[in-house]
C-alpha cells in the first residue's frame, strides 16, 4: 500500500476548490447564455420605442461583450488556482481588525451559551 501525499484534510481542501471553480463555471455558463438571450429583447424593445440611438447601442453593446470578457479572465485566473492548488480565500483579505471583531463575536456567542 502507497502512502499518499496528501493528508485527508489538504484532499478534501484541494476537491472542495476544484468543485467551487465547476460551480463558478456553470453559472458563468448559464448568466452569460441569458444576457445573450436578453440582448435580442432589450434591442427589440427600445427599437420599438425608438430610443435606440448608435450612441445607446454602442453602450449596450460594450455592456453586454464586457461583461463575459472579464468575467472569463476571472473565471480562468480561479481555474489555474484551483488546479495549480493554489489557496485563495477572501479571508486573507480581511484587515486584522475585521479578523478580532469576528473572533470577539464568536466568544461571545460561544459564552452565552454556556
Amino acid at each position: 500500500m502507497t502512502k499518499s501525499k496528501l493528508g485527508y484534510k489538504e484532499a478534501r481542501t484541494k476537491v472542495d476548490r476544484i468543485k467551487d471553480f465547476y460551480e463558478h463555471a456553470a453559472i458563468y455558463l448559464v448568466a452569460n447564455v441569458l444576457l445573450f438571450v436578453f440582448k435580442g429583447r432589450i434591442y427589440g424593445f427600445f427599437e420599438a420605442k425608438e430610443m435606440l440611438t448608435s450612441d445607446f447601442q454602442d453602450y449596450l453593446w460594450l455592456n453586454i461583450l464586457l461583461t463575459p470578457i472579464v468575467w472569463g479572465v476571472i473565471l480562468t485566473v480561479h481555474g489555474w488556482l484551483a488546479f495549480k492548488g493554489k489557496t485563495f480565500s477572501c479571508k486573507n483579505l480581511k484587515p486584522k481588525w475585521l479578523k478580532r471583531w469576528e473572533e470577539a463575536q464568536l466568544q461571545k456567542f460561544m459564552n452565552e451559551d454556556q
